[in-house]
């Protein structure tokens, strides 16, 4: 996590909020938020209650009752948009921020880093995104059934106001009402008309056609001018119908979130090149869920260039410190690039905007996964939930709970929340399937991912449902299972040796000859293919190595099933020893 805000540095912001001409004629809101600050620095923050401000600042009589007197509540709304207004303005350059999330009284100090060097010194930033406004404006096209079957219209219809109803449920954002646009259920009007009749930022339509028992629906999102400027295709089951509606549509409301804090507040609005650079977002989040390593990397690139030309936009920033995890945890990167690349990027995220929930839950992964910091991350990934609970956050904080403390439950707890806000999704799948297996629940790993789904899953997920399936005595499926992905794994550093373990397990001894150097198999991958080949000894040497490079792999050595013939020998123990009291780190 980043240094601790001294005493003197809170109420040296605080002075400065105070002076500028943002709160100059808010006396009551100051009073408020010197009096929360202080109190926070007393270590009273816990304690703070709507009644327990009432009555310190706004002295009724008869005791304020939180009842019947709204006063404070009103009053928190107002101090809360004031101060995005104030980090987004006159602030944008201060040394800490000072936020007080919803939901709570207790203030949160943040320090504030420099723009990441890189980045700054990049081409020129482009015009702002963002003007005063009342928030972002969108209308949802009735979804056309391309087979003009009319049962299969009813099933589009449906489609359109589950995603209508879930959109109208996001803070900041004003829909164009149903009846409004029934209308262009059977009209020619083009994406560009329909946005100008409405008057609305941007307008999303699409398609349903169903292959057999499959149900694909496309999605497309247009700006004002007609230009299509995101899309994005689903492909499930038809199993029961209500529910693929439900699971499309809060997939496709989680893919197109808004993280904007001034644009939840609806104290901003999005101008026109806004939607093309919230679609680019949208764009490079997507690429991102495949977990695969070219996709990470076009999503990098695209994040880059949203930061260098988005001045007052958190969102590149949160994308590229994201992404520096991903590739990390991938072993593609290493962890001082990993720490150095994400941490600027999520810092800095934080000084545009200080109520981001992703830069929040950025700093939350990088506590977890590059620090291990187990009280960092959590207090990170609670501060997130507390701004906007996001799919990755709820996602990666239920892998952070079993990786750093072994809370399966809490794990599940967190998995079942991220799959419900977005229930269609291949990191989704790799994350559920890692849980399942270092928590040893192989039975429901081998029924959920070990077979060939019908709808394809996530490889990494199926390397897992393929070792589920050698665990309850199914080889010859595990053997199919491999055969699919072996092409897939070879990309991945922790799984390149995959199929080769495989092999080994199933007593085919040419897999020795796979752990050549030149492969690009990361140390744990080359351990765990010696212990398939039963070199326990070498297995300890990649293990050591693995713990040397800091890899994020390290972490199971603790609850992976495949070096418990390890355990209990001297050399071994050291290793889960060393992994087990590695202390928080940070780099600065």
């Amino acid at each position: 996590m980043p240094d601790p805000v001294s005493r003197e540095e809170v109420l040296a912001q605080l002075g400065r909020i105070e002076a500028s001409r943002d709160f100059q004629d808010s006396a009551r809101l100051i009073a408020l938020l010197r009096f929360l600050v202080e109190e926070t620095l007393l270590g009273n923050g816990a304690q703070l209650k709507e009644v327990v401000i009432g009555n310190a600042l706004y002295e009724r009589e008869p005791a304020y009752d939180p009842r019947i007197d709204s006063t404070v509540r009103v009053e928190m709304r107002r101090l809360r948009r004031k101060l995005v207004d104030y980090f987004a303005g006159d602030g944008r350059d201060d040394p800490v921020a000072i936020t007080v999330p919803t939901g709570q009284y207790a203030v949160v100090f943040t320090p504030r880093a420099a723009p990441p060097a890189a980045i700054a010194a990049g081409e020129p930033a482009g015009p702002a995104l963002f003007e005063a406004g009342q928030g972002a404006t969108a209308a949802v096209l009735p979804f056309l059934a391309l087979s003009r079957d009319p049962a299969e219209q009813d099933l589009a219809d449906r489609l359109t106001d589950e995603i209508t109803f879930i959109l109208s449920q996001w803070e900041g954002l004003r829909m164009a009402p149903r009846g409004a646009v029934l209308r262009y259920r059977e009209s020619a009007s083009t994406g560009k008309a329909a946005a100008a009749e409405l008057g609305v930022d941007a307008v999303l339509h699409g398609s349903l056609r169903r292959h057999g028992d499959i149900l694909r629906v496309i999605a497309e999102l247009s700006d004002v001018q007609g230009y299509v400027l995101w899309s994005d295709r689903f492909d499930t089951p038809d199993a029961d119908q209500l529910q693929v509606l439900e699971r499309i549509a809060r997939t496709l409301t989680s893919r197109l979130g808004i993280d904007s804090s001034q644009v939840r507040a609806q104290t901003m609005k999005p101008r026109p090149g806004a939607v093309q650079v919230m679609a680019a977002v949208s764009h490079g989040r997507r690429l991102m869920d495949s977990q695969r390593p070219d996709a990470l990397h076009r999503a990098m690139a695209l994040f880059e260039r949203i930061a260098r030309t988005a001045p007052d936009f958190a969102r590149g920033y949160t994308g590229i410190a994201d992404c520096a995890c991903d590739l990390y945890r991938l072993g593609l990167l290493d962890r001082a690039t990993a720490a150095r690349m994400a941490r600027e990027a999520a810092q800095h995220a934080l000084r545009i905007d200080p109520a981001s929930a992703e830069a929040h839950a950025a700093l939350g992964t990088i506590a977890a996964w590059i620090d291990f910091d187990r009280a960092g991350a959590e207090a990170w990934f609670a501060r997130a939930a507390q701004l906007g609970e996001t799919a990755r956050a709820a996602r990666i904080r239920g892998v952070a709970l079993l990786l750093l403390q072994r809370e399966p439950e809490g794990a599940a707890r967190q998995l079942r929340v991220a799959r419900t806000l977005e229930p269609i999704s291949a990191h989704q799948d790799i994350a559920e399937a890692i849980s399942l297996f270092q928590g040893r629940q192989f039975t429901a790993l081998a029924e959920r991912f070990g077979r060939a789904p019908r709808v394809p899953a996530a490889a990494e997920a199926r390397y897992y449902g393929a070792l589920a399936l050698l665990e309850t005595g199914a080889p010859q499926a595990a053997r199919a299972v491999i055969a699919e992905i072996a092409d897939e794994l070879a990309d991945l550093p922790d799984l390149a040796l995959g199929a080769a373990e495989i092999a080994a397990r199933l007593g085919d001894g040419t897999a020795a000859g796979a752990g050549t150097p030149e492969r690009p198999a990361s140390h744990f991958a080359r351990a765990t293919l010696a212990m398939a080949l039963g070199r326990q000894a070498e297995a300890i040497d990649a293990l050591a190595a693995c713990v040397a490079r800091e890899d994020l792999a390290r972490a199971w050595l603790r609850t992976d099933r495949r070096f418990d013939p390890l355990r209990g020998m001297p050399a071994f123990e050291a290793l889960v020893a060393a992994v087990r009291d590695a202390r928080p780190r940070g780099d600065r």
